[in-house]
């Protein structure tokens, strides 16, 4: 995994809080590390399939701030796709705000 750019167990980064973002200031960087959190995914997923599932945070690729991705549960089931038939995508990105379990921001387009 580390050559596919995953932060090995023991790594000072994998112990610290992600930094959470500035919203809507910080927009873009959010935007910036959710893609490539999705790269680093589809990366993993093509070495290693996940049958039981997969979620990524930043800090695993070596990314200090406070947010995650993980795959659509139907995706690849045409149930949920976004207008180019790819499937949506969940991100959760932290602003520091009391939400800890508010619910995931849709990327990618609408369902259909």
């Amino acid at each position: 995994m580390r050559d596919l750019g995953v932060v090995q167990l023991g790594a000072p980064i994998l112990a610290e809080p992600g930094r959470a973002f500035d919203l809507p200031v910080e927009r873009d960087e959010a935007e910036r590390v959710v893609d490539e959190l999705f790269a680093a995914m589809r990366r993993i997923g093509q070495v290693h399939p996940f049958a039981k599932g997969m979620g990524l945070a930043a800090p695993q690729i070596g990314i200090a701030r406070a947010a995650a991705v993980e795959p659509e549960p139907c995706a690849g089931r045409g149930i949920h796709s976004s207008s180019d038939g790819s499937p949506l995508r969940a991100a959760q990105v932290s602003s520091g705000a009391p939400h800890p379990l508010a619910p995931p921001v849709r990327l990618g387009g609408t369902p259909s």
